[in-house]
């Protein structure tokens, strides 16, 4: 039996997001460096760092801010449609 902190399909469904991201075309200079999903006392942190293709600067706050916003879309909208195929809550809109 394989212990997890979280919620395999929490988990997974997060990982399919973040690591589809550099496949859009908005986010096409941007790699994923590491995702990391740990149970806090408060629920779960869900993290991702990224940085740019081939730059030494980095990633600014505002790609940043894009890239949370569009997990956080994601997210939801993938709770939406699991949502209306089953009857217990699935997004409580907050990780």
């Amino acid at each position: 039996m394989q212990s997890s902190p979280e919620p395999s399909g929490l988990t997974d469904a997060f990982e399919r997001i973040v690591h589809g991201l550099p496949h859009q075309r908005e986010f096409s200079g941007i790699e994923i460096v590491t995702t990391r999903t740990r149970r806090n006392r408060d629920g779960l942190a869900l993290s991702v760092m990224v940085d740019n293709i081939g730059k030494s600067t980095g990633v600014d706050i505002a790609t940043c801010e894009r890239v949370a916003a569009r997990i956080t879309l994601r997210s939801m909208r993938l709770a939406n449609r699991t949502r209306s195929r089953s009857s217990r809550p699935v997004w409580t809109g907050r990780w």
